[in-house]
């Protein structure tokens, strides 16, 4: 089979496929009315109409997603997705501990200075109460996984600069070997960069940096969580 032929093929069976259920509704219109004229004069706007109208919604959804389609893949022609981690300098140790209200008994139920063992127990869902040198009263985080092996903060998410304010954020828990648990944070920038920048800049050996060819996405605090191990 030749090109052009696999082509009026492929036009064919498009055809067919768009058009089937016209007919269907029009042999279940004359299957309805038969041959009473009355009937088929009082349902003829609808069966007729019906899948005309219903055949340019189709189409309409069909324009919509290849435009959306064509735009993705013009944006990634030009644009490349980079991700710049930059490191807060400095740690932060504290004293928290892991909180649960239990309802049936009406009491809470608190692990101070919690393991790693003993706070991965707790997934998917928990709340940490965190005391602070400058607070009076403790600051609650409730921890929820998601689906990525991250955590999702509600609350303090564990940096000291953000005690007063709420920022996008996530949480990681990760062991370690020290006796006193404490956290770090970075920030993660996503930036779409010019691929043709970036090609003349690897073509001259330069080191790319983010200026006005690059256009910011999004930025996130990442909060690592080091709870020791024993």
């Amino acid at each position: 089979m030749t090109p052009w032929e696999e082509l009026l093929n492929f036009i064919e069976a498009l055809l067919r496929f768009i058009f089937t259920p016209v007919f269907f509704l029009v042999d279940i219109w004359r299957g309805f009315c038969g041959t009473d004229i009355v009937c088929g004069l009082v349902t003829s706007p609808f069966f007729l109409f019906a899948p005309i109208i219903g055949e340019l919604l189709l189409l309409i959804g069909a324009i919509a997603f290849f435009s959306g389609l064509i735009k993705k893949i013009a944006h990634d022609i030009r644009w490349k997705e980079t991700l710049e981690k930059k490191a807060i300098s400095g740690e932060f140790a504290f004293d928290f501990e892991i909180y649960n209200w239990n309802s049936d008994i009406e009491e809470e139920e608190i692990i101070k200075n919690p393991t790693f063992d003993e706070v991965k127990l707790q997934e998917p869902k928990f709340e940490f109460r965190s005391t602070l040198p400058d607070r009076k009263k403790p600051l609650t985080t409730k921890l929820t996984l998601k689906e990525n092996g991250l955590w999702s903060p509600d609350g303090w998410n564990g940096s000291p600069d953000d005690t007063d304010r709420r920022v996008v954020s996530t949480v990681h828990i990760v062991p370690t070997d020290r006796e006193t648990s404490f956290t770090t944070a970075e920030i993660w920038h996503w930036r779409d960069c010019n691929r043709r920048q970036l090609r003349k800049e690897k073509k001259a050996g330069k080191i790319h940096r983010h200026g006005g060819h690059c256009k910011r996405t999004l930025s996130v605090k990442h909060v690592f969580w080091h709870i020791r191990k024993d």
